[in-house]
């Protein structure tokens, strides 16, 4: 893994590393480097692809997921977490400790039963009373977007 001493909510606008390097904080959360496109804001859940290009997650997609540190728009690059202790924007109100699921809210989540949008390792840590556009705290161990259901 990398060692890097610049922010990790720091935006590029040229390559620093390469893409879909891995580092960590002290507190062992783990980030890897991404491109961005159109619309990505800080705390915005993203799907990336083999080329480590990030894009909003929305209901439906499938693959690796983090959560923006920065807002990597398109022609940027920057740091994601993709595990430890990470805000997320909400789509709604969340109770503690639930599986979280894709919205059709571009990068948010929320906690209500969507057949097929299950996000495999992301769960709320803490209830809140997040209106659509907040934050909800949530515990990654590499998230992954796949066709699993829970039943209700």
């Amino acid at each position: 893994m990398l060692k890097i001493s610049t922010p990790f909510s720091q935006v590029d606008t040229e390559l620093k590393f390469a893409l879909g390097s891995r580092t960590s904080d002290r507190s062992s959360n783990e980030y890897i480097y991404l491109q961005g496109t159109a619309g990505i804001t800080t705390d915005d859940l993203v799907r990336y692809d083999n080329n480590f290009v990030a894009q909003r997650a929305i209901a439906g997609l499938r693959g690796p997921l983090a959560v923006t540190q920065g807002s990597i728009v398109a022609s940027r690059y920057g740091w994601c977490k993709v595990k430890g202790l990470a805000n997320i924007r909400a789509n709604g109100a969340i109770v503690a400790r639930v599986p979280l699921f894709l919205t059709a809210g571009s990068g948010a989540v929320d906690d209500a039963i969507v057949a097929g949008d299950l996000i495999l390792g992301a769960f709320s840590s803490v209830a809140g009373t997040a209106a659509a556009g907040t934050m909800v705290d949530a515990v990654l161990s590499y998230p992954f977007a796949g066709s699993l259901s829970v039943a209700a």
